[in-house]
């Protein structure tokens, strides 16, 4: 809401910060005998001017919705991909990560904004390697992003072939899967004190991690460390060399005998989470899903 008290005469009047909208809704008290409205303009300011995807099917509400979608994503476009052009307007590493890098590469084929979100979070990564979940104002980590900056940061090469970024990158990914095997316990890599324990809105209390996180295990975030873990692997001979690769494997092979051994419940479903010191029950939608879209359930827990 923009509130405005205006003078005698003809004049112009703008927001003073930007604003994402479908619809205008002008109110002017006065009277209207002495009120003239000339015209309301609204002026597109983006990173992408054009989107260049297109889709189309015989579903015309589905047609809706990607044009919706599609303008969405336009919208959050400025010099970085945000998570809303009004309230926050943050970049948030999950938000390019996980789904930024393919819907730029789908509707726009220019590739320069999410190469500069993946520089950057590697250039603000904590002293152990941890990016920012959000930056470069507003600095926090929550751990599973850090590892999806590293998914996400190898399906942009996957998309693009820019080996330059990802060289320049590569000592932060292994810094980072370094950060979360120091804290391997007997069941399970431990949650990151100071931390927010998010994986999704509906996921726990996300400020769970800065209460406390001695004997607490998340096993969604286990379950994905594994998942990058075997797409870093891949790319560990071309970037790295062959002792990483094999530290890589000896780091797969610990967690997938943790996995075995204490994330499965009696019901042969995954806990959502595991303690140090005491035995959660509970199977988890988030880590049974995860799990399985990582290919990491066995065929006779399926």
């Amino acid at each position: 809401l923009d509130r405005f008290i205006l003078s005698e005469g003809k004049q112009t009047v703008k927001t003073f910060n930007y604003r994402g909208f479908r619809f205008i809704e002008v109110h002017v008290y006065g009277n209207p005998d002495e009120i003239e409205i000339i015209s309301v303009t609204g002026h597109q300011r983006t990173y992408y001017h054009e989107i260049a995807g297109s889709f189309i099917c015989d579903d015309e509400r589905l047609n809706d919705i990607w044009n919706m979608s599609a303008k969405t994503v336009q919208s959050c476009s400025e010099d970085a991909l945000t998570d809303t052009p009004v309230r926050e307007r943050g970049q948030w590493t999950g938000d390019m990560m996980a789904s930024g890098i393919e819907n730029i590469a789908v509707l726009f084929g220019e590739m320069s904004l999410p190469m500069r979100s993946i520089i950057q979070a590697y250039e603000m990564r904590n002293p152990e390697g941890l990016v920012p979940s959000q930056y470069p104002g507003h600095i926090d980590v929550i751990p599973m992003y850090s590892l999806m900056w590293i998914t996400g940061s190898l399906r942009y090469y996957e998309i693009t072939g820019d080996d330059a970024t990802i060289r320049y990158i590569y000592p932060g990914f292994l810094q980072t899967v370094d950060a979360f095997m120091k804290r391997l316990s007997k069941k399970g890599v431990l949650k990151i004190k100071g931390t927010m324990d998010f994986i999704d809105w509906g996921y726990h209390h996300i400020f769970k991690g800065l209460e406390d996180s001695d004997n607490e295990i998340n096993i969604t975030l286990n379950i994905y460390l594994i998942g990058t873990l075997e797409i870093l692997i891949k790319y560990d001979l071309k970037f790295a060399d062959e002792k990483t690769k094999n530290v890589h494997a000896n780091y797969i092979t610990r967690l997938k005998n943790i996995m075995n051994s204490y994330f499965y419940n009696k019901n042969s479903l995954i806990k959502k989470y595991e303690y140090t010191d005491k035995t959660y029950e509970t199977e988890g939608f988030n880590s049974n899903v995860t799990a399985l879209y990582l290919g990491l359930i066995e065929d006779k827990n399926k």
